[in-house]
């Protein structure tokens, strides 16, 4: 699928834009800032980030309180000060300090790291639900799952227009509502629950997705220069990826602690598997909730600048 991509991408786009001059202008415009970048914020990032990733990672295996996951975690934050300080004392730095003030760049963020959180978690979770909860077959639980993908993919395209029509708040808001009611319904299965909950469950999670995303990257697109939607795309996967890896790590923690807490590490699929992941998916709500209160602060695009942001992505 990639080689076909880059096929369209090589015979599709213009291989320049402009005359002879204009490319040795951007050009030179473009070495000049890749020599004005904050190097230094730009690697405190990359490490912080790297670090709760790694800690993330390895502190289900280490536990989360050896030397090596505190130690990560301590980095991290050691990085993430010098990034806040290059971004407040540097001359060019990575992003502009003064986005963090405004509610459209900062709350679509998280409202992406906290429903990624919620989703993802969900997501990793749910087959251990439905083989040790209910006892169900690979394949079933594979042709069940695809309720989830499937919805999202149907739904992600079509709110994009709905959105311009009804406010990016709204759409985020019933997205972000949505998948905390998802996350509510996972918490709630019973083992005579049918499989329809499930899947209504799994619908919800793609709708809310699907609902939610586009009106936050149109919103968080608005908000900045169009010579800064690099820095918006790069903020936007920060907070999906961290949200991710988060969200699969600690609620599956949550889960497998139970568990042999309970001593039902090597149990047989039953009721008493299936209620170790209750609580899991509580906390994947109470995530998905404090999105939802992020996107209540968003503020819709004036219709004008709406229609225009339109057509750019069309």
């Amino acid at each position: 699928m990639i080689v076909v991509a880059f096929a369209v991408v090589v015979t599709v786009l213009p291989r320049r834009r402009g005359g002879d001059n204009e490319e040795v202008e951007k050009k030179a415009r473009a070495r000049q800032e890749f020599k004005q970048m904050d190097w230094i914020g730009s690697w405190s990032l990359s490490i912080a980030v790297t670090m709760v990733m790694l800690g993330l990672s390895v502190g289900p295996s280490l536990g989360w309180t050896s030397v090596w996951t505190l130690g990560m975690f301590a980095l991290s934050a050691a990085m993430t000060w010098m990034f806040i300080y290059r971004l407040r004392h540097s001359a060019h730095p990575l992003i502009p300090a003064y986005y963090f003030g405004r509610r459209n760049f900062i709350m679509p963020m998280i409202l992406r790291a906290a429903a990624n959180f919620a989703y993802f978690g969900a997501f990793f979770l749910f087959p251990l639900l439905m083989e040790q909860g209910y006892n169900y077959s690979i394949p079933r639980v594979g042709a069940i799952a695809i309720a989830r993908p499937l919805t999202f993919a149907i739904c992600s395209p079509i709110a994009g227009y709905v959105a311009i029509r009804v406010g990016e708040r709204r759409s985020a808001v019933a997205g972000a509502a949505f998948l905390t009611a998802s996350m509510g319904l996972f918490a709630l299965l019973q083992p005579s629950s049918g499989a329809w909950l499930v899947v209504l469950a799994l619908a919800l999670s793609g709708l809310g997705m699907g609902v939610s995303m586009p009106s936050s990257s149109s919103v968080m697109a608005n908000e900045v220069k169009v010579s800064e939607f690099g820095v918006m795309s790069a903020a936007q996967l920060l907070a999906m990826q961290v949200g991710e890896v988060a969200g699969i790590q600690v609620l599956e923690t949550v889960q497998q602690s139970i568990a042999r807490r309970r001593g039902l590490s090597h149990a047989h699929p039953g009721p008493a598997l299936l209620a170790t992941f209750h609580t899991s998916f509580i906390i994947g709500a109470c995530v998905a909730a404090v999105g939802l209160v992020a996107a209540t602060f968003m503020r819709s695009i004036p219709r004008s600048r709406a229609k225009k942001s339109l057509k750019i992505s069309q």
